[in-house]
């Protein structure tokens, strides 16, 4: 990684090895704890649903994020 310095002597690169890492390509699936949260979540977001069917999009939108992996 080079990061470039601005300032009086603007062609000076300032290595910082590992400042910036890229996000890995592959999530690990979620534990007991996790895939009970995604399943309370689940329930809430039905019944926010079934109380108010105009934000069935937006709602679908939070069940699918919160699943992504």
């Amino acid at each position: 990684m080079k990061s470039r310095v601005v300032g009086a002597n603007s062609s000076t690169t300032l290595h910082l090895p590992g400042a910036v890492q890229t996000a890995p390509r592959a999530f690990l699936p979620p534990d007991e704890t996790g895939n009970a949260r995604l399943r309370r979540l689940d329930t809430s977001l039905h019944m926010i649903e079934a109380a108010f069917p105009q934000v069935s999009t937006d709602i679908e939108v939070s069940r699918l994020t919160s699943r992504m992996q």
